[in-house]
């Protein structure tokens, strides 16, 4: 790898501090305004998005189409360093495209506020177009279940549903990206039989670092800027591609779905429990409400910022147990059900901490 791709990253980096803070200061942008699920009293530019998902796409187009791949001199960046053959440069397009689609979408729904089923309609047919493109074996630890249609498309059900979870955590200052970036330290577990320091996924990861650079300047607490729609969808779906990285170097095109536990843990639970627990209220799953584990240790407490520092930790302890256990080559069912059970067990533990009110507001 290229000495000077690190020099790269820190122009990135800046490159995105600076187009942040013209967008924070300038007198154009959406803003969010507070609303009943809402943690902040004020105003806040939002659609963060549109800034640092562009900064990272145009970023790995020009790396991967203005560098030629034989390059010699030991003080540029080699495209070659991190592809090994022009298929994971093909995929990454179709990343891209993908995560493009979804920024768009997720920018129209900040300013016209779609309908929920013209959204649905549209996440729908990017996910099936690229399921059905990267064409994945579905399997769950040892049980393979093929590829067969009807798969795929269940499958794509539930990537719509992995992406809208990561939508519908976009609630606190620096709490998915703080998620995100505690996360990705456990890829190299989870991809341990393809990943590679300065390989395609890493490569991917670290413009993904460098683009946000600006953003996470912004969106700590206290944030001035947050991501919207824009944002939470892309990043959620750029997110859920990760598993299939491996993909253009791999015959069999194995795609563990336990491995999208590790990707969020703490979403899926605070997701899946608090929709099932207003459907059984008989309450509105799609209105506005601050029902979920973050929300509640707000009002506790722990303040925004120890509920974020709290979650953070709770995130870098998964990685740690699944690491440890890793390391003793314990099997991938075992890991997960250790790991499962830690994630249950803290989170219905700290569900238990806080006051039992509910802290939904009438409509």
């Amino acid at each position: 790898m290229g000495s000077f791709f690190w020099s790269i990253l820190g122009f990135l980096a800046l490159f995105s501090l600076i187009l942040h803070s013209f967008y924070v200061y300038s007198q154009f942008g959406v803003k969010d305004i507070p609303n009943e699920r809402s943690l902040h009293e004020t105003p806040t530019k939002k659609s963060g998005g549109m800034i640092f998902i562009p900064i990272f796409i145009i970023a790995c187009l020009c790396y991967t189409t203005l560098l030629p791949t034989n390059l010699t001199n030991p003080l540029l960046p080699n495209p070659g360093d991190f592809f090994s053959s022009p298929t994971e440069i093909n995929f990454l397009y179709i990343v891209l495209a993908g995560t493009c689609l979804m920024m768009f979408l997720g920018f129209f729904d900040d300013i016209y506020q779609l309908s929920p089923k013209l959204r649905l309609f549209v996440e729908l047919a990017v996910l099936f177009s690229f399921v059905f493109l990267a064409s994945p074996n579905i399997k769950l630890f040892e049980w393979e279940f093929g590829n067969h249609w009807y798969l795929k498309l269940a499958f794509v059900f539930f990537l719509v549903f992995a992406i809208n979870l990561v939508n519908f955590m976009d609630g606190m200052d620096f709490y998915v990206v703080g998620t995100f970036w505690i996360t990705s330290l456990g890829i190299p577990i989870l991809f341990k039989d393809s990943f590679q320091i300065s390989g395609f996924l890493f490569f991917t990861i670290v413009l993904l670092y460098g683009s946000l650079f600006g953003f996470v300047f912004y969106n700590l607490p206290k944030a001035r800027l947050f991501m919207g729609d824009s944002g939470s969808l892309a990043l959620g779906f750029l997110i859920c591609c990760f598993p299939f990285f491996p993909f253009p170097t791999s015959e069999s095109k194995d795609l563990d779905l336990s491995r999208y536990f590790y990707l969020f843990p703490y979403f899926w639970i605070d997701g899946i429990w608090t929709i099932v627990k207003r459907l059984i209220q008989g309450k509105d799953i799609f209105q506005a409400h601050r029902e979920h584990l973050f929300q509640r240790l707000t009002e506790s407490r722990f303040g925004k910022l120890g509920t974020l520092v709290l979650f953070l930790i709770l995130n870098l302890i998964v990685v740690i147990i699944s690491s440890i256990m890793n390391h003793f080559q314990c099997s991938d069912f075992f890991v997960f059900l250790v790991s499962f059970i830690f994630v249950l067990f803290s989170y219905f533990f700290f569900w238990s901490f806080v006051p039992r009110k509910n802290l939904a507001r009438s409509p």
